[in-house]
């Protein structure tokens, strides 16, 4: 076959599959990713692929702009993209992975007090990290507040109960953008 030359063959069921070979003798058509892949220059030896990630690797919205998502909204789309709720992303892949907390015994100690997550501690310092080693990340750091400690005081930064502006609230009800629950 000639490079980039088209191959049609059967599958199992019997269909026809048509593939591409490209230069370097991958066949493309075969993956369902647009990840290339790397082939040693042995033939015998199979391809190189890169590095997986446990939880999707999405890309942070707003990096660099005056509008740049928080790492807890960051975590609440990657639930999202999974199926769970945050709550439930934070206690089984997060928390479990924290070292700040399991020293003290309580594996669940950031259960209930997310806020802690925008603060600019040590525990968001540990949230950011697990986050980033899950997704194989490493623009996280922009999704916290740390390029203002030296600016803002940490204390009372974040409410510990829910709060919404009146004005967004009510143009999202007119919109029909709340959900029903």
């Amino acid at each position: 076959m000639r490079e980039g030359g088209v191959r049609s063959s059967k599958n199992t069921r019997g269909k026809r599959r048509i593939s591409r070979q490209t230069k370097d003798g991958v066949t493309a058509g075969a993956a369902r990713t647009n990840i290339r892949l790397t082939q040693s220059r042995d033939a015998g030896t199979p391809p190189i692929w890169p590095p997986r990630s446990y939880l999707y690797h999405l890309p942070p919205i707003g990096v660099g702009t005056p509008f740049v998502e928080s790492l807890t909204g960051y975590i609440a789309r990657l639930a999202f993209e999974h199926c769970l709720s945050p709550g439930t992303l934070i206690a089984r892949e997060i928390v479990p992975r924290m070292t700040i907390h399991k020293d003290k015994g309580n594996g669940h100690s950031l259960l209930g007090v997310g806020h802690l997550i925008n603060m600019m501690g040590v525990c968001t310092r540990d949230v950011r990290r697990i986050v980033e080693e899950l997704t194989l990340r490493q623009d996280l750091e922009p999704l916290t507040l740390f390029r203002w400690a030296n600016v803002v005081s940490d204390d009372n930064l974040c409410r510990t109960h829910r709060a919404w502006c009146p004005v967004c609230y009510h143009e999202a009800k007119e919109k029909d953008l709340l959900c029903q629950g």
